[in-house]
């Protein structure tokens, strides 16, 4: 071994290196612990149960709202289906998020205009989640979708009505 190799790192001349942004080492103490602890037998369910609710509402204003419509996806929703979907819909889904604990959403720099940007590609997706909330963070209109989630039993309908 050379001399170089020997010096402590503090000491060298080499710049450290950049942290990895990617991990991250959490250390809990006890009462954290604890605390995880009681609100996985009390919290979640309680939470689980209240995203339950939520979506089922929602699927239910989603039900409403696409009865009767033989294009699906053809033109936009016009009159009390626009209103279904903007009022009782979104705040449903919304509701269902914050039992999630998505209290609020934010995102950092600043929004552009419908007119400066009226499109906005977001990907890739790590969950069925994401698109979701970033459709409820940016206030999206409407989100895009693979046409084999419109399919899916339960949330396809969901899904459909975005």
């Amino acid at each position: 071994m050379s001399e170089r190799s020997k010096i402590p790192r503090q000491e060298s001349l080499m710049v450290p290196p950049v942290q990895n942004p990617f991990v991250h080492k959490l250390q809990l103490t006890t009462a954290d612990k604890i605390r995880i602890a009681i609100c996985s037998v009390t919290l979640f369910p309680l939470r689980l149960i209240a995203i339950l609710i939520f979506v089922i509402i929602a699927w239910v204003f989603a039900l409403i709202a696409l009865t009767g419509i033989k294009d699906e996806g053809k033109e936009p929703f016009t009159g009390w289906r626009r209103w279904v979907r903007a009022v009782p819909y979104f705040y449903s889904v919304r509701a269902s998020f914050f039992a999630g604990g998505f209290h609020r959403l934010s995102y950092k720099g600043k929004q552009a205009s419908s007119r400066e940007a009226p499109l906005a590609v977001i990907a890739p997706h790590s969950s069925y989640v994401d698109p979701l909330a970033i459709l409820f963070a940016l206030n999206i209109p409407t989100g895009v979708g693979r046409i084999e989630t419109a399919s899916t039993p339960f949330f396809g309908r969901i899904s459909r009505l975005f």
